[in-house]
């Protein structure tokens, strides 16, 4: 087998001619393919079910629809007390069958309202983990030890020196520190604010960002570029905020972002410049960030690999039964135990998240068995 698939790997173009030859020679014979859907062929001659289903299903009964339950007296007589109630005994436990399920549904579709993405590294591990225990102890007696990057942009080179910039991201700092979740935001700003105090006597209500761009141009002349190099780029155009936190959870950053972008959205405009008004635009970046949306979207990719491979299987069923009413009762088979798994992690709080989801491809061929 090794030597076979060494050989196509070092001949790749006579691979491919002897395929093509291959496909060429069968494709005659395809048209002589036959269907065939009689499930009696997968089950030994002479089986029980084989010959119930002769019996009395086309013979008796003749319905291709319903699943029946054969009573057989051992007296022969189908109509004594004794035998009318079992059916009535079995024909109401089906309708309890049915009203169990129709409640474990409904629970379901209220508990998939309850259902939230949370990729938490730190939950993967007990409560007792020596790594667990060493992160808590940083993040407690440390700064956060995740990094989140806010990047101010401004239109034209030298701009981000502008007083009424530093203003803003100044701003922006302080509403992060207020919200409680996050240790601690480093910017331009904190630099521009120490030297302009240790420039006016250390007098503490000197730090703040000056109303002059040449005397901010002249604070930066007195620092190490080096020092700056992590929070302003060459052309003075971009500044990074360097955010600091100990949020594991995406869900959480999610929440405390969503906040950040609502005080964006309000309290962040535009600087003026020559007599106009320019454009400030400000994106998020970063490793947490970039695992956080990496997280949202492998969790939008699984939902929807589970929507299509549940339309394919409706449609390999329906082509199998020759019947859209066989397809749909294969998928509502289906779809139910997913409903049920979902809702039931929403009820418990149990998040979505990459790591249970590496598997959920494995959730939808698991329950094949009962198409067929």
């Amino acid at each position: 087998m090794k030597k076979t698939v060494s050989w196509i790997v070092n001949h790749p173009v006579i691979s491919v001619i002897l395929l093509v030859i291959a496909i060429a020679l069968l494709m005659p014979k395809v048209n002589t393919l036959e269907l065939n859907s009689d499930m009696e062929q997968f089950l030994p001659a002479g089986d029980p079910q084989t010959e119930y289903y002769e019996h009395f299903f086309k013979d008796t009964f003749g319905s291709d629809v319903l699943s029946i339950v054969v009573v057989k007296p051992k007296a022969g007589n189908v109509f004594t007390h004794e035998t009318l109630t079992l059916v009535e005994t079995l024909t109401e436990e089906f309708a309890v069958i049915a009203s169990v399920t129709g409640l474990l549904i409904i629970l379901a579709l209220f508990g998939l309202l309850r259902l939230s993405v949370n990729n938490d590294y730190l939950g993967f591990f007990k409560q007792n983990s020596p790594i667990r225990k060493d992160l808590e102890k940083l993040n407690r007696d440390l700064s956060g030890l995740n990094v989140i990057n806010v990047i101010f942009n401004t239109e034209d080179d030298g701009d981000i020196l502008e007083p009424e910039v530093l203003k803003q991201i100044d701003g922006l700092q302080q509403f992060m520190q207020q919200l409680g979740t996050f240790d601690k935001t480093v910017s331009l700003a904190d630099h521009i604010k120490l030297m302009h105090r240790e420039m006016n006597e250390g007098r503490e209500e000197m730090r703040r960002i000056p109303d002059s761009r040449p005397a901010i141009a002249q604070y930066l002349l007195l620092m190490d570029y080096d020092t700056l190099a992590e929070y302003i780029d060459s052309e003075r155009r971009h500044a990074s905020v360097l955010v600091l936190h100990n949020l594991s959870g995406s869900r959480e950053l999610a929440r405390e972002m969503d906040k950040v972008r609502t005080y964006i959205d309000k309290n962040i405009r535009g600087y003026g410049k020559d007599g106009k008004i320019r454009d400030i635009s400000i994106m998020f970046t970063g490793l947490d960030y970039l695992m956080k949306n990496s997280t949202d979207a492998i969790v939008r990719g699984q939902v929807n690999s589970l929507g299509i491979a549940l339309v394919v299987i409706f449609i390999l069923m329906t082509i199998v039964f020759f019947s859209v009413k066989g397809g749909l009762i294969a998928i509502i088979s289906n779809i139910i135990p997913i409903l049920i798994n979902f809702g039931i992690m929403g009820w418990f709080g149990i998040a979505l998240t990459t790591i249970p989801w590496n598997g959920s491809g494995a959730v939808t061929p698991a329950f094949l068995p009962s198409c067929t």
